[in-house]
C-alpha cells in the first residue's frame, strides 16, 4: 500500500556501512522529548501517479514523556499512542494531494480523533536520475487542542534534494529553521546541538 520509505527531515542513501552506523548511533540518542509530532515524513520528489490513490500510516509512541500538559486543554504526551492514516492522490506529474487523519491513544482512557490535515506537494521538473530537485509541500489542519495549542494551523516546508548514483541528500526546511540553529548554544557539543535540532523537527535521518 506504501511507497515511501524515508521518514524524518533528512535521509542519506549510500553511505558505508560503518559511517551510516555512526551516523545512525549520534542521532539514537536525544535528549528526552516532552512530545512527539503526530507524523514524521521526509518529503523528496516521488509522486503518486497521476489519477492514482495510496495509503500510508505514520505511528509513534511516547515512551517516556511529561506527564503535565504543555499549555491548557493539551493532552499530556507521556505513554501516548498516535496512528495517523495518509491518504494521497496524484493529481499531475508535479502535484500530489494527500490527507492526514489524527488520532491518539493515552495510558488511561479512550482512543481520540483528534482531526484532519489536508496536503498538497509540487515538485518541479528535474532529472530523476542525477542532479538537484526541488518543491514544496503545504499543510492546512483542523485539529483538536488535545494535540494543537491552535487548532486550525498550516505550515509550508520546502523540498530541497540531490541525488548522485547511489548517494542523495535531501531535507525540508520550513520558516523559522534559521532562527533555530542560530538560537542554538555554541558551548554545547555537537552531538547535544544536532539532537536539540532533530527534536524540534527540524532534523532526521535514515
Amino acid at each position: 500500500m506504501s511507497r515511501r520509505g524515508s521518514r524524518g527531515g533528512l535521509r542519506w542513501t549510500g553511505w558505508p556501512p560503518r559511517a551510516l552506523a555512526a551516523a545512525c548511533l549520534l542521532l539514537s540518542f536525544p535528549p528526552p522529548s516532552p512530545a512527539a509530532p503526530e507524523e514524521i515524513q521526509v518529503y523528496l520528489d516521488d509522486m503518486t501517479a497521476p489519477g492514482r490513490f495510496g495509503l500510508d500510516l505514520h505511528n509513534n509512541y511516547v515512551l517516556s514523556g511529561s506527564t503535565l500538559p504543555d499549555y491548557a486543554g493539551a493532552q499530556p504526551p507521556a505513554h501516548v499512542y498516535r496512528l495517523t492514516p495518509e491518504f494521497y492522490y496524484g493529481l499531475s506529474e508535479r502535484t500530489e494531494l494527500g490527507l492526514y487523519v489524527l488520532s491518539t491513544l493515552p495510558a488511561q482512557g479512550d482512543a481520540n480523533l483528534d482531526g484532519a490535515k489536508l496536503r498538497f506537494k509540487y515538485v518541479a521538473p528535474h532529472d530523476p536520475a542525477s542532479g538537484p530537485f526541488w518543491g514544496a509541500n503545504l499543510e492546512l489542519g483542523d485539529t483538536s487542542r488535545r494535540v494543537s495549542e491552535s487548532p486550525w494551523n498550516a505550515e509550508l516546508k520546502g523540498i530541497l534534494g540531490w541525488r548522485r548514483g547511489r548517494w542523495m541528500l535531501a531535507a525540508n526546511p520550513k520558516p523559522g529553521d534559521a532562527e533555530k540553529v542560530r538560537a542554538m548554544d555554541a558551548g554545547r557539543p555537537a552531538p547535544e546541538q544536532v539532537a536539540a535540532f532533530a527534536k524540534e523537527g527540524g532534523l532526521k535521518s535514515k
